[in-house]
């Protein structure tokens, strides 16, 4: 029962592969170094298969003695890497940079490295998005606005001005005049003019008016 689902696996796994991964497994199984470094090269290609399946590969036959130069040609066309200037690995970094050198150990801690960067930025996006869901969650729910009521102004008291008698004329010292009803006047302790009271002609309201700008009254015009 358990050779039965191993080879079923085998099966779907083979399924799953591109012709050009089917090509390169059994090129690999031979001898023929011309067909080894064809099948190494189409795996440049994205058609070929994602990284996660290509770079494994291509990693895997780094040391080969027929697949070696191929395998490492493909890798930097694949991956868009290239060594330090002049071929030296001295200055070369780990990943996301080029492998300390082309030897198949670091190559594989290159790879390695490269996984556990994507495997925590997996972590961090799901942490995240837990993160926003909680907040989301917890998020306090937004209040109705209320209705506006429309505010209802109520008009100005209108003053009487049947018993105020004749309009009196205030000529302001720039020379306009305003036609109004003198109501009382507020004087100072020597008897100086302080401000003036008036309430329009129209009834509408009253105003206290500054002296300090009043040239003169002129009483009982209209």
């Amino acid at each position: 029962m358990r050779l039965a689902i191993l080879l079923c696996c085998a099966i779907l796994a083979w399924a799953e592969e591109s012709a050009a991964v089917a090509a390169f497994h059994k090129a690999m199984a031979g001898d023929d170094f011309t067909v080894k470094r064809a099948a190494i090269e189409a795996l440049v290609s994205k058609d070929a298969g994602d990284d996660d399946t290509i770079l494994p590969l291509l990693i895997a036959i780094v040391d080969d003695r027929q697949g070696s130069e191929p395998a490492i040609k493909a890798l930097r066309a694949r991956t868009g890497l290239t060594p330090a200037e002049g071929g030296s690995y001295r200055q070369s970094s780990a990943y996301p940079g080029y492998p300390a050198s082309d030897s198949r150990a670091s190559w594989d801690a290159w790879l390695a490295a490269r996984t556990k960067d994507i495997e925590t930025k997996k972590t961090l996006a799901e942490i995240e998005k837990k993160i926003d869901k909680v907040a989301e969650q917890t998020k306090p729910a937004e209040a109705k606005p209320e209705e506006a009521t429309a505010e209802v102004i109520a008009p100005p008291p209108r003053i009487p001005t049947d018993d105020l008698g004749k309009a009196d004329r205030l000529v302001y010292k720039s020379g306009r005049t305003l036609i109004a009803f003198v109501r009382s006047k507020r004087l100072d302790g020597d008897g100086n003019l302080v401000s003036v009271r008036v309430v329009h002609l129209d009834g509408a309201g009253e105003e206290v008016i500054d002296a300090a700008g009043i040239s003169r009254i002129e009483e009982d015009v209209e």
